[in-house]
């Protein structure tokens, strides 16, 4: 632990003094991976944060649009898309790929939700339980208490939840139905 607490406060004043530029990037903000560690940041003031959540709709299209010359999504794929992806570019990928491979929507939809799985665990996994139970309860578990509205807001900038608080995708709805 000191040795975690040293590092950063040595790259902390190498960064203060210009001699060194950082891009950190992890799956949740510095001074809440320092808190799981009892420690303070050192980086508190030093970063502008960026969440990398969902496309906008015309960026996530033009990923599957540019995709194949030979394969032309029509407004059915791009809707099929959205509902296993929901902007959030790996699913993009992911979902594209797989209906390019397959051209049959229900053979891609099978083989997305094989090969999505194991990442879905791992979003789990990585989840608050707050954040995990905000979900479930946007899913319609209605014993639930209603989520904070920081938590909604972190879900939907993430891009967990969409806009109107549906979960981002119809797999992953799935999927969360099914955790306990």
């Amino acid at each position: 632990m000191e040795l975690s607490q040293d590092w950063g406060e040595d790259w902390r004043s190498k960064a203060s003094a210009g001699f060194l530029t950082m891009v950190i990037a992890s799956k949740r903000p510095l001074n809440e991976v320092y808190e799981t560690l009892s420690l303070g940041s050192p980086f508190a003031n030093i970063f502008s944060m960026t969440i990398l959540g969902a496309l906008e709709k015309e960026a996530w299209q033009s990923i599957i649009q540019k995709g194949q010359k030979e394969f032309l999504p029509n407004s059915v794929v791009l809707q099929w898309v959205d509902e296993l992806a929901g902007g959030l570019p790996y699913y993009v990928q992911m979902a594209g790929a797989i209906l390019w491979q397959n051209r049959n929507q229900e053979i891609a939809k099978n083989d997305f939700n094989f090969q999505a799985k194991p990442r879905f665990e791992e979003l789990w996994k990585d989840l608050t339980e707050v954040e995990r139970l905000a979900l479930r309860y946007e899913l319609g578990e209605s014993n639930l208490p209603i989520p904070d509205w920081a938590i909604v807001d972190r879900l939907q900038r993430h891009g967990l939840l969409r806009k109107n608080r549906g979960v981002f995708s119809s797999m992953f709805a799935e999927f969360v139905k099914g955790q306990r």
